[in-house]
């Protein structure tokens, strides 16, 4: 995948990592909007919803990756 390209992973983590809250281990999943992201927290195995510029975690998902994953991509 392009360096620059929007969908790249890295590029969104790299931005998102400056913030100070920014959860350590945590990969972004899904931009919601407003600054909202959920991610993925690899140390608590969690999906968090976070929100920046100093939002910080807004709450964790009583969900798995995989159930989180599902619900996102094929829940209309």
């Amino acid at each position: 995948m392009p360096d620059d390209y929007y969908l790249n992973v890295l590029n969104k983590y790299n931005e998102l990592a400056r913030e100070p809250s920014y959860p350590t281990s945590a990969v972004p999943l899904l931009e919601l909007g407003d600054g909202h992201y959920y991610l993925y927290q690899n140390e608590s195995g969690k999906v968090l919803q976070w929100a920046a510029p100093n939002g910080g975690i807004v709450k964790t998902l009583d969900q798995d990756l995989e159930t989180f994953l599902g619900n996102a991509l094929f829940t209309p």
